[in-house]
């Protein structure tokens, strides 16, 4: 590939809830970009890549009262 004229990073860090199984996730995806010129062409390259960097079992918890009950 040519020499890019432009580069560049895109980093996010996203965090989910399974509220029926209490899992959290923590996903880190990492994104890049470059563009070039060769024989009068652009040529884009593009990739991206998705790691999950922690999950773990939040306890259930217990109602302290319900609504109607004595």
């Amino acid at each position: 590939m040519p020499l890019p004229f432009h580069a560049s990073t895109r980093t996010a860090l996203s965090q989910n809830l399974d509220p029926a199984s209490g899992l959290r996730t923590r996903v880190l995806t990492t994104s890049k970009l470059e563009l070039a010129w060769q024989a009068g062409e652009l040529v884009v390259r593009c990739a991206v890549a998705r790691a999950v960097i922690s999950g773990h079992q939040e306890p259930a918890r217990t109602r302290r009262w319900a609504r109607g009950e004595q």
